[in-house]
């Protein structure tokens, strides 16, 4: 965990996490007596993204028919995937990286919430998903912050339940992202700040927004107001990330903001996944449209279907826009999470 080629000094703690590794490691060790080391390597590096392919398409179709009665748009939403080359890209043959599982939890975060219209307990279910993206890398924060406005959408329209699952929601993702440090890092390490992995700095953040949550299914006896509930829970969420801002100014910078100028210019500055859109665009036009088109097609496509049918979007339409937003919006901040506004739209 420890990158000592790229500063002997002092090593670069790396911000992988070991929850991808167990999801291919244990396979590959318990077909190596039957296969050995290296034929079940290959085995592995073909089957766990296509596993985890077969897993996306399902939640895809399954939330095509969530937003819609027509038996035809599963199988549309399922060939539109296939078509998105920034998703299909993280799902295929050898690749073992982070991404692809991160997509899944992603999908299967936003399916979570929005089949809690029909059981409010689900929304646990959505926060343990959208915590373990984070653990394993913080470019799953933009699906946690989609999940966070819409479970609190909930609440302002003062839908289904909305008191339990602010309250579910708000507990359920503390207490992931707790054990989520406790994998990550060792004990002497929970209180150092880091901006690229699971740390203290997001652990407070969570905590910070469990306690809204929870002065706000308070407070909801009392305002009844759409308007009166999107102020105060503007006014108390924008309070929790002034104050982490102000803990830890560093990660204003973005997640690397504390590597060693060195090792940005032999090694950050050359991985492409980790700089911004108008870098891409720059200098991979056409990796750079093909990467927004599906996103910005999907986004455009629903304001206008609202603007025709002049109905104010479903509870499953507004979430699903929300997330497709958010992931489109940081996607342009750091290309990577444009795999996610892929998936979404």
């Amino acid at each position: 965990m420890h990158q000592y080629r790229l500063y002997p000094q002092n090593p670069l703690n790396s911000h992988w996490s070991r929850i991808p590794d167990v999801l291919i490691g244990l396979p590959i060790k318990a077909l190596t007596p039957l296969f050995g080391a290296t034929k079940a390597e290959q085995i592995i590096t073909v089957i766990y993204p296509a596993i985890l392919l077969l897993i996306a398409l399902y939640l895809i179709t399954a939330l095509a028919r969530k937003l819609s009665t027509h038996k035809a748009v599963p199988i549309i939403s399922a060939v539109f995937i296939v078509l998105a080359y920034a998703v299909m890209g993280q799902f295929s043959i050898g690749r073992i990286d982070h991404h692809n599982l991160q997509i899944v939890l992603g999908l299967g975060t936003l399916y979570c919430i929005i089949s809690s219209g029909e059981n409010w307990k689900r929304v646990i279910f959505a926060a343990i998903l959208s915590g373990l993206g984070l653990t394993i890398g913080i470019e799953s924060a933009p699906i946690i912050a989609a999940s966070i406005v819409a479970i609190v959408f909930i609440w302002i329209f003062d839908e289904y339940k909305s008191t339990r699952k602010l309250r579910g929601f708000g507990l359920a993702l503390a207490i992931t992202c707790l054990l989520g440090l406790a994998i990550n890092k060792p004990f002497s390490q929970w209180f150092s700040p880091a901006c690229d992995t699971m740390s203290v700095v997001y652990l407070q953040m969570s905590i910070g927004i469990a306690i809204v949550l929870w002065v706000l299914s308070r407070a909801g006896y009392k305002i009844k107001s759409a308007f009166g509930r999107f102020i105060l829970a503007g006014i108390l969420g924008g309070i929790v990330l002034g104050l982490t801002m102000f803990l830890y100014p560093e990660c204003l910078s973005g997640p690397y903001s504390g590597l060693d100028k060195r090792i940005v210019n032999i090694w950050l500055s050359n991985v492409s996944e980790a700089g911004n859109y108008a870098s891409l665009l720059k200098n991979k036009p056409n990796i750079a449209i093909s990467a927004v088109f599906l996103p910005i097609l999907a986004i455009i496509s629903y304001l206008v279907t609202a603007f025709i049918d002049k109905k104010p979007f479903s509870f499953a339409h507004r979430t699903i826009l929300i997330f497709a937003v958010f992931s489109t919006l940081v996607g342009l901040l750091q290309i990577r999470v444009l795999f996610f506004a892929n998936a979404m739209a």
